[in-house]
């Protein structure tokens, strides 16, 4: 490939990355400014062009919010050129670079959104094929995205590639052909992100109990599992993400000095002296820190087994992890851990939003272990959180009266007041949805409705299904709003909002609750639609 390149409608900047399987170009879109990456990909055959182009859109549509996000594949000679959203805060490997290894909870950060984001692939037939620590990437917010799913195999020479260490040795030489493959290179990846060992040729793995004495059990027999060398003992991507979410507390990633947060930016947000080592996330309500749910084992890999077949480190191994009370109340924990430390499973920051980041047409949203806690709307002392203090086993349909949110009339007079109520319509709706973990409620927050922040409080909805919990109280109180613009059929505001206190319940009546946020700056876009005012974009000021 050339050195120089140009593609209508963008603004080249500089060469990100280069490597067997194309380059990555730092550019900006003509008109808007948005900052994207631009991927350059030469298909292995003039066949394979549109192969390129349809797993583009099928990328799009899966939407995944850590899978990195495809804007339009544009054609450039006997290449595909991929628009791609800026990672700002570079790759995992960079991070390894910088600090050597990561702590326990900062894997669990990292590696089990991009599980889930395989097992979403997965689902759809596709493969990544060669899951280093390359190939993941963060956001500014830290937010883990995994990149290049699929392109190995369409890309020139690309049966023929491979990164030692994170190839599956129960498969061909070269990329992963199977999805246990896939869950091998993760496993190795959250292996080198443990020890800060990078796979030689010729050089054994040692064993991770070994390189890493006091990383918690749990964790250990995770990797073990996802390090199986027989690939049908492997769990699947969405089982060894359930793995590494009940090893141990997610902690906020730390980045050195020139990456997204350093030390200092954490102790100023935490309120907390800079420490060399991040402690695990432990509950501010005081209660200890979630333990692991499995066993401590031996590392070696023979250990797992599937479910239904006796050797696992309890005999049958139930990877469902929800049907044991004292793993589900682990779980819980650990969502309200996670909702107190700086950068997320899903990359948010303490008292911020998870998905306050710019797109074309929707916010990005960011996936955390706790549900992103988003300011869609303020909180106001008239419309109270719904209350499911008795929470049904059958999630209720809500009846939401679409004609409930105001549609402003014209005029200058009492603009703040009226937008006022339009964002407490809005989030008193989001609350409700999270208060009886009913996704469908969120029809009546989001335009369009397949938004990615839609998407990304479906997917924190689910957890909490799967955790067996709920979220009481999740609001937002506005501290002051100025309207910048206002049209008959978008306006956009400027707030500074908090999120309030709210609690973590459980399935039998157990709270947890957790602090309130500090204030933070928003600009919110809204569009007018058939069912009133709806949130179309959120950016963090």
């Amino acid at each position: 490939m050339g050195a120089q390149f140009r593609v209508q409608g963008y603004d080249l900047g500089a060469l990100i990355s280069a490597s067997a399987t194309g380059e990555v170009w730092e550019a900006h879109r003509h008109g808007t400014g948005d900052h994207v990456a631009l991927r350059r990909i030469r298909p292995r055959t003039p066949d394979a062009r549109e192969d390129v182009r349809r797993l583009a859109a099928v990328l799009a549509m899966i939407g995944h919010p850590h899978l990195v996000r495809v804007h339009e594949a544009l054609p450039l000679g006997d290449e595909v050129v991929w628009v791609l959203d800026h990672a700002d805060g570079g790759s995992l490997d960079q991070l390894l670079h910088g600090r050597g290894q990561l702590d326990p909870g900062e894997v669990v950060t990292t590696a089990a959104p991009v599980a889930e984001a395989l097992a979403a692939a997965h689902e759809r037939g596709l493969l990544h094929g060669d899951v280093t620590p390359e190939a993941i990437l963060y956001t500014a917010e830290g937010r883990p995205l995994l990149t290049d799913v699929g392109v190995l195999a369409l890309v020139e020479g690309g049966e023929s590639l491979g990164t030692h260490g994170y190839t599956d040795p129960d498969g061909p030489p070269g990329p992963a052909t199977t999805p246990a493959g896939d869950v091998y290179g993760l496993a190795a990846v959250c292996y080198t992100a443990l020890t800060g060992v990078v796979p030689r040729p010729g050089q054994a793995r040692p064993p991770l109990a070994e390189a890493v004495p006091d990383a918690p059990p749990g964790l250990l027999h995770a990797v073990g599992a996802g390090l199986q060398p027989v690939a049908a003992r492997r769990p699947t991507a969405a089982q060894f993400a359930d793995l590494l979410y009940a090893a141990c507390p997610p902690a906020p990633v730390r980045f050195p000095v020139g990456l997204v947060l350093t030390d200092a930016d954490l102790a100023a947000m935490t309120g907390a002296s800079p420490a060399p080592e991040a402690p695990a996330a432990t509950p501010e309500d005081g209660s200890p820190p979630a333990s692991p749910t499995a066993e401590r084992t031996s590392a070696d890999p023979g250990e797992f087994t599937v479910p239904g077949v006796p050797g696992g480190p309890d005999g049958d191994l139930d990877l469902d992890l929800d049907d044991e009370d004292d793993e589900r109340r682990s779980r819980i924990r650990v969502i309200a851990a996670a909702a107190a430390v700086v950068v997320l499973v899903a990359g948010a920051v303490v008292g911020g939003i998870a998905w306050a980041k710019r797109s074309d047409n929707a916010p990005d949203a960011g996936r955390t272990a706790a549900p992103s806690t988003s300011p869609t709307a303020p909180a106001a002392p008239e419309t109270p959180a719904p209350s499911a203090t008795s929470r049904p086993t059958a999630k209720p349909t809500p009846t939401l009266n679409r004609s409930a949110t105001p549609r402003i009339p014209p005029g200058p007079a009492g603009a703040e007041a009226r937008w006022r109520k339009v964002l407490a319509t809005l989030d008193a709706r989001r609350a409700q949805a999270y208060a009886t973990n009913d996704p469908a409620v969120l029809a009546g927050v989001y335009y369009p409705a397949g938004s990615d922040l839609a998407a990304d409080d479906r997917t924190e909805i689910d957890k909490c299904v799967r955790a067996g919990c709920h979220l009481e109280g999740l609001r937002f109180a506005v501290r002051t709003l100025h309207v910048d613009s206002e049209r008959p059929d978008r306006a956009v505001l400027r707030v500074v909002d908090q999120l309030q206190a709210y609690s973590v319940v459980s399935d039998d009546g157990e709270r947890v609750p957790r602090p309130a946020g500090e204030p933070k700056n928003r600009r919110i876009t809204l569009v007018r639609t058939g069912q009133g005012w709806l949130i179309s974009r959120i950016e963090e000021r």
